[in-house]
């Protein structure tokens, strides 16, 4: 029989520090309640305790021989119909070839970071995988501090503080828009004073 090799430095020395994600550890233990036989309605992650609609089930059915895969930008009528609401909502032109669209939020941002060369600024609180992102991207988050006498809203004199900590030319703001955690909600002007 053959002697198993050795998985030291397989996997980067730097991945042995890092933990789950809190929110991931969670549902594990949501998981562990429910199967010790616990009646738990469990609506993270964007889950549903209810079953799918039929008239859905029906539509991926009738979907169901396209199987290809996608291109790499994302599908093309998808994203000219992006560039056709900011212009129409946001009176914004976008150049259809300089975004991407994909399955979810979480992997286009992580992607962004690990190619992007610049210091990423991170207001806080922020979701509980971005920071963990940043340092799997080789970066450090230059953390912009908010607070509640503010009502968690990163504000032009907080996101000048933190970009003044950059020792790059390219900083990478992540702002979402409500806030998450803290579900706050900037105003158009509010946006605009970031810019």
């Amino acid at each position: 029989m053959k002697e198993k090799a050795p998985a030291e430095g397989l996997v980067r020395a730097d991945l042995s520090k890092s933990s789950p994600a809190s929110n991931l550890a969670f549902n594990e233990e949501i998981k562990a309640l429910k199967r010790a036989g616990r009646n738990i309605y469990h609506f993270a992650f964007g889950l549903s305790p209810f079953p799918v609609p039929k008239c859905m089930v029906r539509h991926v059915q009738e979907f169901s021989h396209v199987n290809e895969y996608l291109p790499m930008s994302g599908i093309a009528e998808l994203r000219e119909e992006v560039v056709k609401f900011h212009k129409k909502y946001d009176n914004i032109s976008l150049d259809v070839d300089n975004f991407v669209v994909g399955p979810g939020s979480k992997e286009l941002i992580y992607l962004t970071m690990t190619t992007f060369s610049g210091d990423i600024i991170l207001p806080t609180p922020a979701w509980t995988t971005y920071a963990p992102q940043i340092g799997l991207a080789g970066k450090t988050p230059i953390l912009a501090e908010t607070n509640r006498d503010i009502g968690w809203k990163l504000t032009p004199d907080i996101l000048e503080e933190a970009a003044e900590k950059s020792n790059t030319s390219w900083k990478l703001l992540i702002l979402t828009n409500p806030g998450n955690p803290s579900g706050t909600c900037y105003t158009d002007d509010q946006l605009a004073a970031l810019r």
